[in-house]
């Protein structure tokens, strides 16, 4: 590529101060929102607004950690110093991190995708998942507080042993050396601005609580992702090993054109302005939304190892279980807005009828009822492969998101249930009771979670498990009519939720998660 204009990078460079300035702004506007609207829907958008803008930020805070935010070094260094206050970190600690990752990408010290056959497992597993949830953004700034305050306190070689198992699979040795020739000052300095901008934020903008927690939660989700998909499953090189992530021009802008990873570990000195025009014919490019469905499957074995057959169970079966604790995480999330949405409604429509009024109530049956849990619990245990039990979480996770849309445009009344609570029959239909939340009544996530979960195991079990599954999946969903819990209608509605979730989004999410693992493969062979 011909060496881009010193003309040409001065004006983007200018430009930066300019981009950063309504970045700040935007976030900022963004925060006000979700702290003062009453409004549910507005509120999640102006966090995910948050989320994008903020992300600006730390491109623009990448471009500082490669002096390319600004040729004035000091202009340089005060928008690193405030871009980081927004993220929230410390300049001095993002900078020297990330030339860190540079160093050692791909390497053995950094890499989080794959497991070697003397791997701690469940920590490389553990690891994976924080990273797509969120947790990694979490880490830097709770990390970058405990050593500004107490950096030269804590013995942090000894504490994470850097030369042991956690040091090795954590990357902790590298990045601990690098954090000893940053002086504390500096560090410190660092962290009274962070602090000192969150603080005129949360005073000046009135924000709340949890809405200031709200918008860090969308930045921390869409950060975090993004973070290890323009590596992951990539050749095992220092600069090959990156992708060129494909994804709209709205997110490319928002993100300043820092899915062009591979463009940039090529040459750290192209400006973000000018990363498109570095890209070669022979690039590969995944879309970002495929590569970070792929990544949900978790990490993989080292290319060439080999392990036994019996380890290579008894890791899928750590995916399954890390999966469905996050399943159940999404599920309690989307049920507690529910109830929300149910308590906020202004008007609830009353779907009962005199079918439903004739219905007998039998407290007993609440033992079935309970039988909900067990039975989508034993997902990991029936699927038995992450590549198995994914597509069902994405077809359950789309029928929450069904369900809760029409908990919000179509909230419906709750069935009044009188029962006495002596007796076994009375204890279990209390405790039944005392796990339901009001509002997710139509269509009944109980019903559609069960029928769902047949759908799903009817060719991983034997004929007759499938039977007697079938026949508790039938009780179950009586239980909801006999326990007054939920009506015909929001039974049926769930029939066909569970039909619509499992008869077209789970056969494709199948397809599309086979469709991304052979154009990997063919991605790093060509690589």
């Amino acid at each position: 590529m011909n060496p881009i204009p010193a003309d040409k990078i001065a004006v983007t460079q200018n430009a930066n101060v300019a981009v950063m300035a309504g970045a700040i702004l935007m976030c900022c506007a963004c925060m006000w929102v979700v702290s003062h609207t009453s409004s549910l829907p507005l509120a999640m958008v102006a966090a995910i607004g948050f989320g994008l803008f903020n992300n600006t930020l730390f491109s623009l805070m990448h471009e500082a950690v490669h002096g390319m935010f600004h040729g004035k070094r000091s202009v340089n260094e005060f928008a690193g110093f405030v871009a980081a206050a927004f993220f929230p970190t410390i300049f001095p600690i993002q900078r020297l991190s990330h030339m860190t990752h540079h160093k050692n990408n791909r390497s053995s010290v950094e890499r989080f995708d794959y497991y070697e056959a003397d791997d701690f497992h469940f920590l490389k597993v553990a690891q994976w998942y924080s990273i797509l949830t969120g947790l990694y953004w979490l880490f830097i700034p709770v990390f970058a507080t405990v050593y500004a305050l107490f950096g030269n306190l804590i013995p942090w070689q000894k504490l994470v042993a850097t030369d042991g198992t956690l040091g090795r699979q954590t990357s902790a040795k590298p990045y601990f050396e690098s954090l000893q020739l940053i002086p504390m000052w500096q560090i410190r300095m660092g962290f009274a601005l962070t602090l000192c901008v969150q603080a005129l934020m949360i005073w000046g903008l009135d924000l709340s609580l949890w809405g200031w927690a709200a918008c860090y939660v969308a930045f921390g989700l869409m950060w975090s992702s993004l973070q290890y998909a323009d590596h992951a499953f990539s050749p095992l090189d220092n600069i090959k090993g990156t992708w060129n992530l494909r994804v709209n021009g709205l997110v490319r802008l928002a993100y300043l054109n820092y899915h062009f990873h591979q463009c940039h570990h090529r040459d750290i000195t192209i400006p973000w302005r000018f990363l498109p025009e570095a890209e070669r014919p022979d690039d590969r490019s995944i879309a970002f939304k495929d590569m970070l469905y792929f990544m949900w499957s978790g990490p993989r074995l080292t290319p060439g190892a080999v392990i036994p057959e019996h380890v290579s169970r008894r890791n899928n079966l750590t995916v399954c279980l890390f999966l469905t604790a996050i399943f159940c995480g999404f599920f309690w999330i989307v049920y507690g807005l529910g109830d929300h949405i149910h308590h906020m409604a202004q008007f609830r429509f009353d779907l009962s009828t005199g079918l439903d009024r004739a219905i007998p109530f039998f407290p007993q049956m609440a033992i079935f009822y309970l039988c909900i849990s067990p039975i989508l619990l034993a997902a990991p245990f029936v699927m038995r492969s992450p590549e198995r039990l994914l597509p069902f979480g994405v077809a359950l996770g789309a029928e929450f998101l069904i369900a809760l849309a029409v908990y919000y445009m179509f909230p419906v009344d709750v069935p009044a249930v009188a029962y006495s609570k002596d007796g076994l029959g009375g204890a279990l239909m209390q405790f039944a009771d005392w796990i339901n939340l009001d509002g997710n009544n139509f269509p009944s996530l109980h019903v559609a979670l069960v029928v769902s979960a047949m759908w799903a195991y009817r060719e991983f079990l034997g004929r007759a498990a499938y039977f007697a599954g079938l026949v508790l999946a039938t009780f179950v969903v009586a239980s909801t009519l006999l326990l007054h819990q939920h009506l015909l209608a929001d039974v049926a509605g769930g029939v066909l939720l569970a039909a619509a979730g499992m008869g077209f989004v789970y056969p494709a999410a199948r397809r599309k998660l086979m469709a991304i693992k052979n154009e990997l493969g063919e991605a790093v062979k060509s690589g």
